[in-house]
C-alpha cells in the first residue's frame, strides 16, 4: 500500500505540432495587456511539468537564432492534461512584465509584449539557444523595400537578415522568418490573408470553431493552420475573450440517435439507431471507467446498403466486461487509485506497474469473495460509440454512464 501513495511526474517530450496556437491579442492601449492561447493536440495529452518555451522574439535565417532582446515565457503544466485542453496566457506591463494562465504556472523574463505593429509568438522546448521549435503564430507582414528586401510570403514570413540589404529586411522586434522544423499551414500559421500587402496585417485574431472542427487530428491540424478558418480584426481595446473554447471533433452526424446503455452481471448491452447514414462503414463500442481514456469493447458493421441509408435502423451491441482485459485492468487501476496516466510513465515503471497489475489481478481472481473487485458493474462505466466511414474519418456520439437495470444516466 505504501508504494500506491507515491507519485513521480516525468514530463512529456513534446513533438513538432503537438500543440496549436488558436488565440492572439496585441497590447491593449489601456490596459497594456496581451494574450494569447494554445491547445494541445498530442493524443493523450501531457503529463504533469511538461515545460513550453514562448518566446516573442524573431528568427533570424542569417544568424540563425533568436533574437535575444524581448522576452520568453516558461510555462508549466500544473497537472495531467487532456489533448483539446486549450490554455491561455496573459502578458501586463510594458516596462515590468507579468504573466498569468489559465491553466499551469508561468515565469517571464524579458518584456514580453505582442506590439500592434506586428509580432509573433514561438513555442519551443529545449534552451533559447538550442531550440526545438513546435509551434508558431506571426502576425506581422513586409512590403517590398528599398535596397531588394523582399515582400513576406506565407511558406517564408519575414525573410529577415542582421543588416539591411538584398537578402532580407533588418532584424527587428516584430519581424521573424519561419524557424527551423515549422510549416506554415502545417504546425504554424501566418495570421495575415494578404501577405507583402500593406496594411495586411491583425492585431487580433482568433479560431473560428465552426471552421476548425475536424473527423481526424490530422484534418483539424490542418484546418487550425490556415487563416482562413481565422476570424480577425484590428481592435485593440475590444481583444478577443479567450479561451474560446472550441470544440474541435464533429460529433456524430446529426442522423444518429440516443445512445442508450446498461449493464447487468458483468455485461453491458448499448443500443443506438440511425435516421441515415452517409458512406458509413461500421461502428465501434467504446468504454471507459473514468470518461476520458476510452477502449474500444467490439465493432459492428453498418446496416445501410453500401453505407447509405435514409431509413431508420436500429443496432444492438452486448459484451462480457470480465473478457475485456484492457478495461479490466484499467478498472482495477481505478480501483487501487492508480492514476491512468501513469501508464505513460518511463519504460521501467510501466513494467512495474504492469507486473502489479498482472500480480493483483491474480489476486482478485482467487479472492471469490471480493465482490467489490470482480462485479464491473458495481463501478461506473462510461459508454460512447465511434461511426468510421469508408474513408477513414471518425465520429463519436455524446458520452452516457451505463448503470444496472437500463436505466440512462448523461
Amino acid at each position: 500500500m505504501a508504494f500506491l501513495s507515491f507519485k513521480s511526474y516525468t514530463a512529456t517530450t513534446l513533438a513538432v505540432g503537438d500543440i496549436a496556437f488558436v488565440g492572439y491579442n496585441a497590447i491593449n492601449g489601456s490596459n497594456n495587456q496581451s494574450t494569447f492561447s494554445f491547445i494541445i493536440l498530442r493524443p493523450g495529452g501531457i503529463e504533469n511539468q511538461t515545460t513550453i518555451y514562448f518566446t516573442d522574439e524573431g528568427w533570424s535565417t542569417v544568424n540563425n537564432a533568436l533574437t535575444n532582446v524581448e522576452g520568453t515565457i516558461t510555462w508549466r503544466a500544473s497537472a495531467d492534461m487532456a489533448q483539446y485542453t486549450e490554455v491561455r496566457i496573459t502578458a501586463t506591463g510594458q516596462s515590468a512584465v507579468t504573466v498569468s494562465a489559465s491553466m499551469g504556472t508561468v515565469t517571464s523574463a524579458g518584456e514580453f509584449i505582442l506590439s500592434t505593429a506586428g509580432d509573433q509568438v514561438l513555442a519551443y522546448t529545449g534552451t533559447s539557444a538550442a531550440p526545438t521549435f513546435i509551434s508558431g503564430i506571426h502576425m506581422n507582414s513586409e512590403t517590398a523595400g528599398v535596397g531588394g528586401q523582399p515582400a513576406s510570403t506565407t511558406a517564408a514570413w519575414d525573410k529577415v537578415a542582421s543588416a539591411n540589404g538584398p537578402t532580407g529586411w533588418a532584424m527587428s522586434q516584430n519581424r521573424s522568418a519561419i524557424p527551423p522544423g515549422l510549416t506554415n499551414g502545417i504546425n504554424a500559421i501566418m495570421g495575415v490573408l494578404t501577405p507583402g500587402v500593406s496594411g495586411a496585417e491583425f492585431d487580433n485574431g482568433r479560431v473560428d470553431c465552426d471552421k476548425a472542427k475536424g473527423s481526424s487530428l490530422s484534418e483539424i491540424r490542418t484546418k487550425i493552420h490556415d487563416p482562413q478558418n481565422w476570424l480577425f480584426k484590428n481592435d485593440n481595446a475590444n481583444s478577443y475573450p479567450l479561451p474560446i473554447n472550441c470544440s474541435y471533433l464533429f460529433a456524430l452526424p446529426v442522423g444518429l440517435g440516443a445512445v442508450v446503455a446498461s449493464s447487468k452481471a458483468n455485461v453491458v448491452h448499448v443500443k443506438w439507431t440511425t435516421i441515415s447514414e452517409q458512406n458509413n462503414d461500421h461502428f465501434e463500442v467504446q468504454a471507459s471507467v473514468d470518461g476520458k481514456i476510452f477502449v474500444a469493447l467490439g465493432t459492428v458493421n453498418s446496416k445501410a446498403v453500401n453505407g447509405n441509408s435514409n431509413e431508420v435502423l436500429s443496432y444492438n451491441f452486448s459484451a462480457d466486461l470480465a473478457q475485456n482485459k484492457a478495461l479490466t485492468s484499467m478498472a482495477l487501476l481505478s480501483i487501487l487509485g492508480i492514476p491512468l496516466l501513469v501508464i505513460r510513465r518511463t519504460k521501467v515503471k510501466v513494467k512495474a506497474l504492469t507486473l502489479f497489475a498482472c500480480l493483483s489481478l491474480l489476486f482478485v481472481s482467487c479472492n471469490k469473495n471480493n465482490d467489490e473487485f470482480s462485479s464491473p458493474d458495481k463501478k461506473d462505466l462510461f459508454i460512447r460509440v465511434m461511426s468510421l466511414d469508408k474513408d477513414g474519418r471518425q465520429h463519436l456520439s455524446s458520452v452516457v454512464l451505463a448503470v444496472p437495470d437500463g436505466t440512462l444516466k448523461k
